[in-house]
């Protein structure tokens, strides 16, 4: 008796290899290992539709590791990229602003003719020195500004983090001690005492020394802080994505019976080559990790989609039954 021209829909079966008819075979066989399946979903469009025939986890894990691996690099380049900010800032500070000096905690505005006194604007955020203030008030009119006083480095408003209390006032004699670090001194360990920590300078060159000095630090924290933050983002990215793609595979591939978990498979496999490319391009620093630009929202946004449906007509063309 020739094969029955209908697909199963009943209980785990996938739609059948491609070259067979239409009776059940097993969802879950052995798939490749790992490493080749990763590299295979990556760059072979007709794994997609081959994922619909292994379980679930067996599609979720490579892209998964993915999904880290892209958080870690758009975190490393954003620290990246703001350690190469402050380095220009710091060969500028010579030219632009006063030079200052802390020396026992205490902040200090050296006279520079045709120098102005530091202040910044970015992103919303204001920068500004005031040595002869010691305290600001809670409420300053300015929602986020960092303000250098006499003795404390100070944050106010949304500049401070949300369990933080407002204002934050950090003491210049922590700041001192850190400078004096990225310039070389010694500092005793224990608590901070004013008489020990060696006086700074402010200017180019220990600014230019401060952003050698912390960047280690500040990539490692990027990547763990700023990489947990970011693979919590393309997380619920994704699974929006795999949400809205699994119901069009499944449209396209009616004929076959294909059940929803199964089209599941096809629109998870899809957000690999995704986020691969999104990896290169962040890591040549072919797309700033903050893009806006048509490329990077086309990413985020659409090729998902897209791309499901591509993987949909190719599993109704790899599954279709032959005739008897």
């Amino acid at each position: 008796m020739p094969p029955s021209a209908n697909p199963p829909s009943h209980g785990d079966e996938a739609p059948p290899p491609p070259g067979q008819g239409t009776a059940p075979v097993p969802v879950e066989p052995r798939p490749p290992a790992f490493w080749r399946r990763t590299v295979r979903l990556m760059l072979f469009p007709e794994q997609w539709a081959e994922a619909a025939r292994y379980r679930y986890a067996a599609t979720f894990w490579p892209v998964f590791w993915l999904l880290i691996v892209t958080s870690v690099v758009v975190a490393v380049t954003t620290g990246q990229q703001l350690l190469r900010q402050c380095g220009a800032f710091a060969k500028s500070y010579d030219q632009l602003y006063q030079p200052m000096q802390l020396q026992r905690g205490t902040l200090t505005v050296l006279p520079a003719q045709g120098r102005q006194l530091l202040k910044l604007t970015s992103r919303g955020r204001e920068l500004v020195v005031r040595p002869t203030v010691q305290t600001v008030a809670r409420d300053t009119g300015q929602p986020q500004m960092v303000v250098l006083t006499k003795h404390d480095l100070i944050l106010t408003g949304s500049a401070t983090l949300p369990f933080v209390k407002n204002p934050l006032a950090v003491p210049l004699l922590t700041i001192q001690a850190v400078l004096a670090q990225a310039n070389g001194a010694k500092i005793p360990s224990g608590p901070l005492r004013p008489a020990e920590v060696p006086a700074v300078r402010i200017d180019s060159t220990s600014l230019g020394n401060l952003v050698r000095y912390m960047t280690v630090p500040t990539l490692g924290a990027f990547a763990i802080l700023g990489g947990a933050i970011n693979a919590l983002q393309q997380a619920i990215w994704a699974a929006l994505m795999v949400v809205l793609g699994g119901p069009l595979v499944m449209i396209l591939n009616t004929r076959l019976g294909m059940p929803l978990r199964v089209a599941y498979r096809i629109a998870t496999a899809v957000l690999a080559p995704i986020l691969a490319l999104k990896c290169l391009l962040l890591a040549l620093g072919i797309i700033p990790p903050e893009s806006k630009s048509l490329v990077t929202i086309w990413l985020l946004s659409f090729s998902p989609l897209a791309l499901a449906m591509w993987a949909g007509v190719l599993a109704s063309r790899l599954y279709r039954p032959t005739p008897p």
